[in-house]
């Protein structure tokens, strides 16, 4: 059980929720999903949870990583197979000044949480 449903669970018992059809009950529930999905979606996962999904052989899946030590990076989550050998790594990634992505090394720290990048934004900046 997360967290989250921990605190959930300690807002239904503290409210006297019995999970009977009333109409704050139904607010109540449909609060504890929205706060739920919002925890998911938007917030730290730890990778004892959760790792991003990704396809063998692809360039992976860029993501937002924290490791053990407390520092941020912006990170590809990748899995290759190769005759036998089946493995996954985070490496930091940065880009040249024309644009172009190439991989900086290795992250050898523990990464312990990772979160999806967000959309770009849909309109020029400036």
């Amino acid at each position: 059980m997360t967290d989250i449903h921990k605190e959930i669970d300690s807002l239904k018992a503290k409210s006297g929720y019995s999970g009977k059809p009333q109409q704050w009950q139904y607010g109540f529930d449909l609060a504890c999903r929205e706060l739920d999905k919002s925890k998911t979606v938007q917030g730290w996962i730890s990778v004892d949870d959760n790792l991003p999904e990704t396809e063998p052989n692809t360039v992976g899946v860029v993501c937002v990583v924290v490791c053990s030590l407390g520092n941020v990076y912006r990170a590809r989550y990748t899995h290759d197979v190769d005759v036998g050998v089946d493995t996954k790594y985070w490496s930091e990634f940065a880009v040249n000044y024309n644009g172009k992505e190439y991989e900086h090394y290795e992250i050898n720290a523990k990464i312990t949480h990772w979160m999806p990048l967000p959309e770009p934004p849909t309109k020029e900046c400036g």
